[in-house]
């Protein structure tokens, strides 16, 4: 994989100096193996096994007529009952929690039961083996959290740092698995929404978000640091 990286930076950075890129790709080399091991860390023996059958999963991409410009987007809003779902619906119950710092006891109907921070790395690392690893990148084209109010006190509490704790978790991990975060911002500045920006005025109408957001792009241990 670090061949593959070095074949692309020399195409298109020709004047990338021989030895930097030997400590920059020792360093990617580095991390990718820490990553790898806490990975395998969390895995049950089930998982494990189908963990590693993915390395004989090779993609089936379309033929372009320019080679080198196709890439993978996927979208991510999980659990959808808590990052999309308003109400109740017929499928499910909506989610006013995420995250296991922020699981409310009291309201258990209410509390995740798929989609938490082990279920985004295990997805995320299998896009990231699928495709970016086989020289396809990876463009997260939409991800984004309804906001909600609640009169209850402790509800919007947990529920306020449970959206933020997703927005800042789900922008982070995105880019240290070398995935390119894009937020939907569905231009809505009321509650429920998603939007950020008041786009009558160019303002930002949930400044909070955007600084979580931004703070999860500072933060990631990105492989082209």
């Amino acid at each position: 994989q670090v061949n593959k990286l070095w074949e692309v930076e020399k195409k298109y950075n020709p004047e990338f100096d021989t030895e930097k890129r030997n400590v920059v790709f020792d360093e990617v080399r580095a991390r990718e193996q820490t990553r790898q091991v806490k990975i395998r860390e969390i895995l049950t023996e089930t998982q494990l096994a189908k963990y590693d059958a993915m390395d004989q999963i090779k993609p089936v991409m379309p033929k372009d007529v320019v080679h080198g410009r196709l890439m993978m987007e996927l979208h991510y809003y999980t659990p959808y009952n808590f990052a999309g779902l308003t109400e109740d619906a017929d499928w499910g119950k909506v989610y006013y929690y995420w995250g296991k710092e922020n699981l409310n006891p009291n309201d258990p109907e209410h509390c995740p039961s798929y989609g938490d921070e082990l279920f985004a790395l295990q997805h995320f690392d299998m896009a990231k083996r699928q495709f970016a690893d086989n020289g396809i990148p990876i463009i997260m084209g939409e991800y984004a959290c309804n906001r909600k109010v609640f009169d209850d006190p402790l509800i919007d509490s947990l529920h306020h740092k449970s959206r933020m704790d997703w927005l800042y978790f789900v922008t982070k991990n995105a880019l240290e698995y070398g995935f390119i975060p894009v937020y939907w911002d569905n231009g809505y500045i009321g509650v429920p929404s998603m939007g950020l920006y008041n786009r009558l005025n160019g303002k930002t109408c949930d400044a909070e978000a955007v600084e979580v957001i931004m703070k999860g792009v500072k933060d990631a241990d990105k492989y082209w640091k």
